[in-house]
């Protein structure tokens, strides 16, 4: 197997957020749709924008925001004062709006998220009914600009019981002119009284093609072949695929499969080897990281052969070591050990059980 991960490049996740990016690939109709909405004056008072983590619902968000912002004030206009109507979301970064968009600094945008406890230094696992009771002021306020109001709520599906039916009384009487952003991946876990009173747009798994694009300008100096193996090791999650970057996901992937390909006479050696690596707490995401991956490649193994479906190779050699580990044991066996490998995974974490046991347990229940 190549390998991939000696040539890769540092990167900065801090200098292109979601609020500072000015580019999103591959979701156009979305994009139509609420362009349509805004010129038809048909905006709904709170919309979920869903799909899986890192394709660009958040980036998606403030394209939109800075598009209100701009175009639903006061002082917007056609050329002269007409009433021409936009034909794209797209907004100048010349725009002095975007800038305090960008800062957190616009007085009709208010964001709600996970907030660092200032005693652990860590991110709460919710989103807190404090949280959500300090919008009431400003949702009921009038504009500063004389547009609209906008609260993007990011991750919302960690917001807790007692914040949602706090949303909810929100969502029951919505303020004049003021739009709700909830950006989630799991939608699922929203009380129902809260899916039913919001508009939901699906954002579908972005092409290859398209994933390939975005990351490849968040990562310049980036070989083609380093591209796309992210993205397939990501499942087409730009987001993913950056923190895979970041953590030297290729290597670990690489390490990992090399271990699966020594069953069903496991490699003691590499798999102490990575178990001791990884044990470090500087490893925390790689150890993350490369336990989603270990879970997610069962899936993969067992989806291909389910299916019948030839796989594309994330690396090479991949499709033999699918054949050689799958023949090791029947299906529901196979689905057994996936789900106690995720059930230890979780159990761990709880109770911050050593790692090294879990990666050497999880590697054994493969012979």
């Amino acid at each position: 197997m190549d390998n991939l991960a000696n040539n890769f490049k540092e990167f900065d996740p801090s200098l292109i957020t979601p609020a500072s990016n000015n580019e999103l690939f591959g979701f156009a109709d979305i994009e139509a749709d609420l362009l349509k909405m805004f010129n038809e004056n048909r905006l709904p008072h709170a919309i979920v924008l869903t799909g899986i983590p890192g394709i660009g619902k958040a980036t998606l968000a403030y394209r939109f925001i800075k598009f209100l912002l701009v175009e639903g004030g006061e002082s917007s206009g056609g050329l002269f004062g007409d009433d021409a109507k936009p034909t794209s979301l797209a907004i100048s970064n010349d725009n002095p709006i975007i800038d305090r968009v960008i800062s957190g600094g616009h007085s009709d945008l208010h964001l709600i998220m996970r907030e660092l406890d200032p005693k652990t230094g860590k991110l709460p696992k919710e989103i807190k009914v404090d949280q959500i009771r300090k919008i009431n002021k400003f949702a009921r306020k009038t504009s500063a600009e004389g547009g609209w109001k906008i609260i993007l709520i990011d991750e919302a599906e960690t917001l807790n019981r007692n914040a949602q039916n706090a949303l909810l009384k929100i969502l029951e009487e919505p303020p004049k002119k003021t739009l709700i952003i909830l950006v989630s991946s799991k939608p699922g876990l929203f009380l129902p009284t809260i899916r039913s009173r919001c508009r939901f747009i699906k954002m579908d798994k972005l092409s290859e093609d398209n994933a390939i694009r975005i990351l490849s300008n968040l990562l310049p100096d980036t070989s083609q072949l380093e591209l796309k193996t992210l993205i397939r090791l990501s499942d087409g999650s730009v987001g993913k695929a950056i923190e895979l970057n970041e953590s030297n996901g290729i290597a670990s992937f690489q390490e990992l499969l090399s271990i699966l390909d020594s069953l069903p006479n496991l490699d003691l050696f590499k798999t102490h080897k990575l178990s001791e690596k990884l044990a470090s707490v500087k490893e925390d995401i790689n150890y993350k990281n490369t336990m989603d991956l270990f879970i997610w490649w069962l899936d993969r193994m067992m989806k291909s052969k389910l299916s019948g479906e030839e796989i594309i190779e994330i690396i090479d050699g991949e499709t033999q070591i699918i054949d050689k580990v799958y023949n090791l044991k029947p299906l529901q066996k196979w689905i057994e050990t996936r789900d106690n490998i995720l059930d230890n995974r979780n159990k761990a974490e709880i109770s911050n059980l050593d790692r090294r046991q879990v990666i050497l347990s999880s590697l054994i229940a493969c012979k």
